[in-house]
């Protein structure tokens, strides 16, 4: 499968964040130690995010000749993007890359919030799975993805 992350040696979740929603999210993450690479375009966006062995926070603006290094270097093997509504561009390379790495993205969608079932464990997210991707139309209603855990995704 490629690059592996060094904190579990499995590969990381790239949380496209600066949203408190993200900053919910990862917090998520870092209880069931997944490994998580945050970016954000601003340093003041850094401090939403809990310190964490698991959770890496990087401020940089992303690029189209950028992401793929990215994506590589930081052994990416799921994108959840939880960006603002507004942020469009980076949601849409977001989708590029996952296609181009066959990786599986997740698009956090607000107002609603991520639920567990009572005893199942199971998380269910609210995805616009092919929303922004060129040349084909947003479905009518959003769909949602049930998985068991977020460490489903990196496998």
């Amino acid at each position: 499968m490629g690059i592996k992350n060094s904190f579990t040696g499995r590969r990381a979740i790239w949380l496209i964040g600066g949203t408190s929603d993200s900053a919910r999210l990862a917090s998520a993450l870092v209880q069931c130690q997944l490994p998580t690479v945050v970016t954000v375009t601003t340093p003041s966006a850094r401090a939403l995010y809990p310190v964490a062995d698991s959770l890496t926070v990087r401020v940089e603006r992303l690029m189209p000749d950028t992401l793929p290094h990215f994506i590589q270097s930081a052994a990416i093997g799921a994108i959840l993007d939880a960006s603002h509504p507004f942020a469009v561009e980076i949601s849409r390379m977001a989708i590029a890359s996952a296609q181009q790495h066959q990786i599986p993205y997740l698009r956090y969608e607000r107002p609603t919030s991520i639920s567990i079932s009572e005893g199942a464990r199971r998380w269910a997210m609210p995805t616009l799975l092919r929303e922004t991707a060129p040349g084909v139309n947003a479905p009518s209603e959003p769909k949602h993805l049930i998985f068991d855990s977020f460490a489903d995704l990196l496998q």
